[in-house]
């Protein structure tokens, strides 16, 4: 009899067998990257260069998406220098959200760029002060652990 996997659960599915898969054959998938970039670079003399400019561009670009979607400022003082501003996982767990479904930031931040209303519920837009200054008082909140000088 076959389960009937929701779309995350298959997504998840998928992810856990990926970086299982890589850490199997961690050197296999090292000389396939190897293999790839000599290939390119063959075609190409300036394919990393190049390669490396279109990934920040769509990272960037992701990150701008976000920002613009959650209010472009931040929720507490109003803040809007873009250089400043986070996104913050409004409950937390961000981190731990990071690691369980995504391989990256930028795979989360194309996640949430595609499902909008999900971002809308999860995320909020903090400048780097605010955002230090919830940190802070979530851990007085939950009793976190205090760094001890020697």
């Amino acid at each position: 009899m076959r389960v009937l996997l929701t779309k995350e659960e298959k997504r998840r599915h998928i992810l856990e067998y990926q970086r299982n898969y890589n850490k199997i054959n961690r050197e296999k998938r090292a000389e396939q990257g190897r293999r790839y970039r000599e290939r390119m670079m063959e075609k190409d003399p300036d394919w990393r260069y190049n390669h490396a400019k279109r990934i920040l561009s769509w990272a960037k670009n992701n990150r701008k998406f976000l920002i613009n979607l959650l209010g472009n400022k931040c929720v507490r003082c109003g803040f809007n220098d873009v250089r400043a501003l986070q996104i913050d996982h409004i409950n937390g767990g961000g981190y731990k959200e990071l690691k369980e479904k995504f391989v990256g930031a930028q795979t989360m931040y194309n996640y949430y760029k595609n499902r909008p209303e999900e971002a809308n519920e999860k995320l909020q837009i903090l400048c780097a002060n605010c955002n230090w200054i919830k940190r802070s008082e979530s851990k007085n909140e939950t009793g976190g652990k205090k760094r001890v000088k020697k």
